[in-house]
């Protein structure tokens, strides 16, 4: 049993970009000049925070543009508005009919009854990502950052050459339903989202404070109960924790947590404060959390912990996803699909 807690701190990698250098990878390669096509550029005005999307005509003079952002046509159908930036039906189509032919491709059965069940929230994700995709395109303005040509083809050069050279990539573009426009346009996506992930940590310490602990997770206060009683008989934690605990993220670790750091949402709050708070060895709970019953043991707290290269990437993600999420709440964001009746 998986709670929505338990996958925190793996958030921040967007599904598209994730298929994409599955299949393809990154090398360095020298810049070539590949006819990925011109990028769209949407005007951007004041008004965009506005409900309504930017009236035309717009003087666009002095004007900056927001960066990899795909215009919608005149009249032409929204998936979704962003501040009053549209996000065409179009575009949205797109996206999700390559991430299933990507899924069909890998072996899933599309029209298996278990994976019907899943489309409506794998079309809310897709358009959240491209939701993301947008809140990051007016974060760029307002913080002066944008993407060139050049570096949008160098990104390209490199893909290609990873994939395989030329004639390979333009197969797997065909094979794959993108066109070169498309294709540059969600590099300069990646682009733009890593050096705003720059911009929004560039301010966060290598040192933070750090708790090693573990969990077991049932589903009663009475389980809760039997769990203490055999660790107080002298059962490991770790030898409980496999046989009993709903969490498969690490009921086979023992309840392994690894190292936490404070104050990013890693763990429930209740869990966090309970495992920086406890001395090493000791056991706390049972903690009543989304319906579940936890068991926290604090193995180590360390203060100024210098964090290794992994952990300090992890961090770095989540806190860019923390940024985003509020970002999302403090924007005017108006959906226009119907999930739910797609399926008909």
């Amino acid at each position: 049993m998986k709670t929505d807690w338990d996958n925190k701190a793996k958030r921040g990698i967007r599904i598209a970009g994730a298929i994409a250098l599955s299949l393809l990878g990154l090398a360095l390669l020298p810049v070539l000049a590949l006819p990925y096509g011109g990028l769209d550029w949407l005007i951007y005005a004041p008004a965009y925070k506005e409900s309504q999307p930017v009236p035309t005509p717009v003087p666009t003079e002095a004007l900056p543009t927001i960066p990899c952002a795909e215009l919608p046509l005149p009249g032409e159908p929204l998936a979704a508005l962003v501040n009053g930036q549209g996000i065409s039906l179009q575009a949205y189509e797109r996206e999700l009919a390559q991430l299933l032919g990507a899924l069909a491709a890998a072996g899933e059965d599309l029209e298996s009854e278990a994976f019907r069940a899943q489309l409506p929230a794998i079309r809310s994700q897709v358009l959240d990502l491209l939701i993301d995709n947008v809140l990051v395109q007016q974060a760029a303005v307002e913080a002066g950052i944008t993407v060139t040509d050049d570096e949008v083809q160098e990104r390209v050069a490199e893909v290609v050459e990873q994939g395989g050279g030329l004639t390979a990539f333009e197969a797997w573009l065909e094979e794959t339903g993108q066109s070169w426009e498309e294709f540059g346009r969600d590099m300069c996506q990646d682009i733009l989202h890593q050096k705003m992930l720059d911009h929004v940590t560039v301010e966060i310490s290598s040192t933070l404070d750090m708790v090693w602990a573990r969990q077991i997770v049932v589903g009663t206060s009475d389980e809760a109960v039997a769990v203490l009683t055999r660790l107080a008989s002298g059962e490991s934690f770790e030898d409980v924790a496999r046989e009993v605990s709903l969490d498969e993220a690490t009921r086979d670790q023992g309840g392994d947590l690894g190292w936490v750091p404070r104050g990013l949402g890693w763990l429930p709050m209740e869990v966090e404060e309970a495992a920086f708070a406890g001395r090493p060895g000791q056991v706390q709970g049972p903690l009543e959390v989304d319906g579940v019953f936890v068991i926290v043991q604090t193995v180590e707290v360390r203060v100024g912990y210098a964090l290794d290269p992994e952990t300090w990437e992890a961090v770095r993600a989540t806190t860019f996803q923390l940024w985003l999420q509020e970002r999302r709440e403090a924007s005017e964001i108006v959906i226009l699909v119907d999930f739910e009746a797609e399926m008909e």
